[in-house]
């Protein structure tokens, strides 16, 4: 059976913790697709069915976090206000893979932004980005960066009920 040594995972996350995450980011972002959110790869004719993310963050500004999520979206965002999440980069005339912080587009509310750093902790832990680590001092945060997305994940779950019916939706 293929496996990764343990030595391999991020410093206080192992199978458990990677598994939740996969798990609930896979079915987050399908369900956020089957509850109305989908667009095409390729604009106007068939394409890979890719999250509007544009969209779902209108809404989900539009229909405003309940006070209970507030404190765990407030400590996601200044935490990644303080050190962003990386994301592996290539530059194809050195050759070379580059870490740089993920930034934050002009036209990205705090909403989006939050919605993207979890996008990309989910990317650096489960495409394998972080088997090696980036050259810093805050790759220990690891195991409070997957918990921040999770926190994100579930507050919108909450205000959405349409997306919520369809994570919780058995398919089979």
């Amino acid at each position: 059976m293929l496996d990764v040594q343990a030595d391999c995972f991020p410093p206080g996350l192992g199978h458990a913790e990677l598994g939740r995450l996969a798990l609930v980011y896979a079915r987050f972002e399908f369900a956020v697709k089957t509850s109305g959110y989908a667009k095409s790869s390729s604009g106007q004719d068939i394409g890979t069915a890719d999250c509007d993310w544009g969209a779902f963050t209108a809404d989900l500004e539009a229909a405003g976090f309940p006070e209970q999520c507030r404190p765990f979206l407030n400590a996601a965002l200044e935490e990644f206000q303080r050190a962003p999440t990386k994301k592996l980069m290539y530059d194809p005339r050195s050759r070379q893979l580059l870490w740089r912080p993920l930034e934050q587009k002009p036209t990205w509310s705090d909403t989006r932004m939050l919605l993207e750093c979890a996008r990309q902790v989910r990317h650096n832990v489960l495409h394998g980005s972080k088997s090696w680590p980036p050259d810093d001092e805050d790759r220990g945060r690891d195991p409070l960066l997957v918990q921040f997305a999770l926190d994100v994940l579930d507050c919108c779950l909450q205000l959405m009920p349409d997306t919520r019916r369809a994570f919780d939706k058995e398919y089979g």
